[in-house]
């Protein structure tokens, strides 16, 4: 081959890769355009997506502010309504304490329509009043020191005397003494009939249900559908005194004993009068006591737990029911299997014994004194 012949060859080779060249430059730069395109769709898609989760942000904002709006308006609708059935601000008070008549005021807005039946004068039903009020405070204490002295005394008012009027009270008794009728109290049924409403009669044997619901029963009067409230001066109803009519418990002991003959014999069970039973842990010294009392030849057990200030007579308990099934009257606790919130206390075992009296019927609070 000829030198010209060669150069020329070279010169076609090199012009063949300078084109090959030129191909594979413009390839590179399609596909740089083709990222760009690609770089520029994405980043336009991205715009697209933050706009639309910016715009459901702003309305998942929008819509929490309304719904904080909407429970703002319901919560104070709700305390506006609460506040006007609780708070009366047009209450007046019309005894008015500290101005100028303010006694008589008083008895004659809460005793006036009592003195005109009875037909007596102010001066005497507020004797009568104080007596009775006198008479309570002596009750009360009574029962704590001494045990119940009555089961059949109540305080016959709704309202109370004035401080004031309860002066030189040893004259208000015979012989300064008060006198007070022992009784006896109510059964467990009639108990619950004595203070429970019409709207909860199911909670009563059904026999004596009608009693509290029907205008047909001869105690009616005990369970008024309404009945007055006295605001006595106070703007918030809980404070408002309810007039409910007193139990007759004569009256009602008759008319629950019309009915006994149709309690099942799980209601006269549970309708009897027991003896108040002492409980006591196995390991303390008043369940040593306890079981003295039960196992022992002596018909009671004087005992003292001086922590608890409790001091009393046992004696062994004579229920069928529980003597037959525990002679020795030792009951364990519920398990923790048949009743989970009692776990912790699955392993204590108690001891009981019906308590007869208190010991000579003094509180040991009084003794030595």
């Amino acid at each position: 081959m000829s030198h010209l012949q060669f150069a020329d060859a070279n010169v076609k080779k090199d012009a063949t890769e300078d084109k090959d060249k030129d191909k594979d430059k413009d390839k590179d730069r399609e596909k740089e355009k083709e990222k760009e395109k690609e770089k520029e769709k994405q980043k336009d898609e991205g715009g697209k997506k933050e706009a639309h989760d910016a715009k459901e942000k702003e309305e998942e904002e929008k819509e929490g502010d309304d719904k904080d709006d909407g429970q703002e308006a319901f919560d104070a609708k709700m305390k506006e309504l609460h506040r006007a059935r609780t708070i009366h601000e047009n209450i007046q008070d019309n005894v008015r304490l500290g101005e100028m008549g303010w006694k008589a005021r008083y008895y004659d807005s809460k005793f006036g329509k009592e003195i005109e039946e009875l037909g007596i004068t102010r001066e005497t039903f507020i004797d009568n009043v104080r007596r009775e009020y006198a008479k309570g405070l002596c009750w009360v204490f009574a029962y704590y020191y001494r045990g119940c002295v009555s089961w059949s005394w109540y305080y016959p008012y709704h309202y109370a005397p004035f401080a004031s009027d309860m002066r030189n009270m040893d004259t208000a008794f015979t012989d300064g003494n008060v006198q007070f009728e022992l009784s006896s109290p109510f059964s467990p049924v009639e108990q619950l009939m004595s203070v429970l409403p019409p709207r909860s009669s199911h909670c009563v044997p059904e026999a004596c249900r009608d009693l509290m619901l029907t205008l047909e029963s001869p105690i009616s009067e005990f369970y008024p559908e309404t009945f007055e409230y006295d605001p006595n001066g106070k703007q918030v109803s809980w404070l408002w005194i309810a007039l409910l009519p007193f139990i007759d418990a004569k009256k009602l002991k008759e008319a629950v004993a019309a009915r006994r003959p149709d309690f099942s014999s799980e209601v006269r069970i549970r309708d009897r009068q027991v003896p108040h039973t002492v409980f006591g842990h196995e390991k303390t010294g008043l369940a040593k006591c306890i079981l003295k009392a039960v196992e022992g030849s002596e018909s009671t057990v004087t005992f003292r737990a001086s922590s608890s200030m409790l001091a009393g007579k046992l004696r062994a308990h004579d229920d069928e029911d529980v003597a037959g099934k525990n002679p020795k009257n030792i009951f364990p606790s519920p398990s923790g299997k048949s009743h989970s919130e009692l776990y912790t206390i699955k392993d204590v075992r108690a001891v009981a014994a019906p308590f007869v009296s208190l010991q000579d019927r003094i509180h040991p609070a009084l003794d030595d004194r």
